[in-house]
């Protein structure tokens, strides 16, 4: 690996601390909304896309990966809407309706133009 892809990577890494930072222990949500783009993309299922996933946060109640009061302090800290699903892990395949309608709902916000922060 080159020096410059090296400097890139500790950059890049720099700046998701800070953006983490930001959001998580500073509880700057204005602040943090400039790190993520407005057409991000979420990749864990049952976290809404964009802005909107922010501050809505989906806790399944029966997680035995991630304690359901452990995903409650960190909805709290992000100050987000909670959602909670008497589900497992993997509450977008046993409520796949559920979890879609909260991710159709900030796709909805987004292609109207609305700030959903």
């Amino acid at each position: 690996m080159s020096q410059i892809e090296l400097n890139n990577i500790e950059k890049n890494k720099e700046l998701v601390l800070e953006a983490f930072d930001t959001l998580f222990n500073q509880r700057d949500y204005i602040a943090a909304e400039h790190y993520w783009s407005p057409k991000y993309i979420q990749h864990s299922a049952h976290i809404p896309p964009a802005h909107e996933g922010l501050y809505k946060y989906q806790v399944s109640s029966n997680d035995h990966a991630i304690p359901p009061d452990t995903e409650r302090m960190f909805a709290k800290r992000m100050n987000a809407t909670i959602i909670s699903l008497p589900s497992s892990h993997v509450s977008y395949i046993s409520h796949s309706t559920e979890v879609a309608r909260l991710i159709l709902d900030a796709a909805n916000n987004l292609t109207r133009g609305e700030n959903v922060g």
